[in-house]
C-alpha cells in the first residue's frame, strides 16, 4: 500500500525541504494519500512554559499533510488555504508520531486530516483544505 520513500519521487520536495529540517521531522512512510512521520521537537521550538509553541505544532501537521497529498498527486503543486487545529494536550519535548490522511480530492480542492500522537495519547488533531494548482501529471509519463 505505502511505497518506500526511495520510490516516491513526488515527495522529494517535501521531505528535503528546509521546514522539515527546521522542525527536525522524518517521514517514515508515505503513499496513496497517507503519510506517517516521527517528530522530536528541538528545544528551539519551546515557548516560555517549556512546551512546543502551537504554531510549530501546526507546521508539523501541515508538513505531514503536504507529504500525504504529494504522495497522491505527485509533482502537482498545492497550497494550504485553511488549517484548523485542536490541541488536546500540551506537546513537550518528546518523540511523537505525526500521521496525515487525504480525505477527499477533487480537481481544485483537497481535504486532509492529521494527528499528533504518542502511543495511545492524542495530543493534536488537525483538518486542512488545500488548493490544487495546475493539472495533475500523467503518472505514466513520470520517470
Amino acid at each position: 500500500m505505502n511505497a518506500p520513500l526511495e520510490m516516491c519521487a513526488g515527495l522529494r520536495s517535501v521531505f528535503e525541504s528546509h521546514s522539515m529540517r527546521t522542525l527536525d521531522m522524518r517521514i517514515v512512510e508515505a503513499g496513496d494519500g497517507f503519510a506517517k512521520g516521527r517528530w522530536l521537537p528541538p528545544d528551539c521550538l519551546l515557548n516560555g512554559n517549556g512546551v512546543v509553541q502551537g504554531g510549530f505544532v501546526g507546521a508539523a501537521c501541515d508538513q505531514m499533510m503536504a507529504a500525504a497529498i504529494a504522495s497522491a498527486v505527485g509533482t502537482q503543486k498545492f497550497a494550504s488555504i485553511n488549517l484548523q487545529m485542536t490541541y488536546h494536550r500540551a506537546v513537550g519535548q518528546e518523540e511523537y508520531e505525526v500521521t496525515a490522511q487525504l480525505v477527499r480530492a477533487g480537481k481544485r480542492l483537497a481535504y486532509l486530516t492529521a494527528e499528533v500522537r504518542r502511543g495511545d495519547d492524542l495530543f493534536v488533531s488537525c483538518q486542512s483544505s488545500l488548493m490544487l494548482q495546475g493539472e495533475r501529471p500523467d503518472p505514466s509519463e513520470t520517470p
